[in-house]
């Protein structure tokens, strides 16, 4: 599994069993715990979950998605100025 950045031009980032594109090797348990993840995300929607929430805000800044997300704007403000 790759990403493919194209953003300043490409560049390979994944995984990879046979090590194709340099590729790490996948983490154990990889897809028993995805699988774990993406069941438990699926029953917080139908729960009626549904507000945003970033694995990682600290790249919030640099989200091409940043205006049309619904972080609260003051979230970006707040790491822009490094709190």
């Amino acid at each position: 599994m790759f990403y493919i950045g194209v953003k300043r031009g490409i560049e390979y980032a994944g995984w990879s069993e046979a090590g194709f594109l340099e590729g790490l090797p996948l983490p154990g348990a990889w897809f028993e715990r995805t699988k774990e993840r993406t069941l438990d995300i699926v029953g917080q929607m139908r729960e009626g979950r549904v507000e945003p929430a970033p694995a990682d805000r600290g790249i919030c800044r640099f989200c091409d998605a940043r205006d049309v997300c619904r972080v609260a704007p003051e979230a970006f403000e707040a790491l822009e100025e490094g709190a």
